[in-house]
């Protein structure tokens, strides 16, 4: 089995696709409860929202609609920019496979994405692609094998394997000055039985 040119960028485009089928229910559902909201931004289908709309969308209901939605503590609107940032660069492919890191930080900030807006399969199934790209991707341990003594041939007997010396050049063993303890011990004879 052949693996894919660009797994990369394969990883990421399946899970733009699930991540756009899952934002725009979201966001038409929530745009429909804006009260004064722009004709521009009335969509009648969900399948009129595209990805690029996203940024603009957020940035610019975000205090009447989207705020309440997410956990404070995260830079939604900029995750929802980088990974409209991405969707642009999957769309229009470079000749190279875009960067390991890159595509791993989209995917983990979809996932999360997903987990806000209460859309758990969808979670796992981007989940589920990061992993298999991770899996796929993993650098294979090398194993250093030794041949025992007896297998091997003449030649590599005489030879050792290679040893790596700690060097103590320009360190000096810190000496103990103190006084041994026996030294700081008192010591007094037993009181006499008879005495006490």
């Amino acid at each position: 089995m052949n693996a894919p040119k660009r797994p990369n960028q394969d990883a990421l485009y399946q899970a733009l696709n699930i991540y756009r089928d899952a934002m725009r229910p979201f966001i038409l559902r929530n745009l429909k409860t804006v009260q004064d909201l722009s004709p521009k931004d009335r969509f009648e289908n969900e399948a009129d929202i595209d990805v690029g709309d996203f940024p603009y969308l957020f940035r610019e209901y975000w205090h009447d609609v989207f705020k309440h939605r997410f956990d404070p503590d995260r830079d939604v609107r900029s995750a929802i920019g980088l990974i409209t940032e991405a969707r642009n660069q999957v769309a229009h492919p470079e000749s190279e496979d875009m960067e390991f890191g890159y595509a791993l930080a989209r995917l983990h900030e979809i996932a999360d994405i997903l987990g806000q807006i209460n859309t758990p399969e969808q979670k796992r199934d981007v989940e589920a692609i990061r992993d298999k790209l991770l899996t796929n991707t993993a650098p294979i341990a090398e194993t250093n094998v030794r041949t025992p003594m007896s297998l091997r041939a003449p030649s590599e007997s005489r030879s050792s394997p290679p040893t790596f010396k700690r060097s103590l050049k320009g360190k000096r063993k810190r000496q103990n000055t103190a006084k041994p303890k026996s030294s700081l011990i008192k010591h007094t004879s037993p009181p006499d039985s008879e005495n006490c």
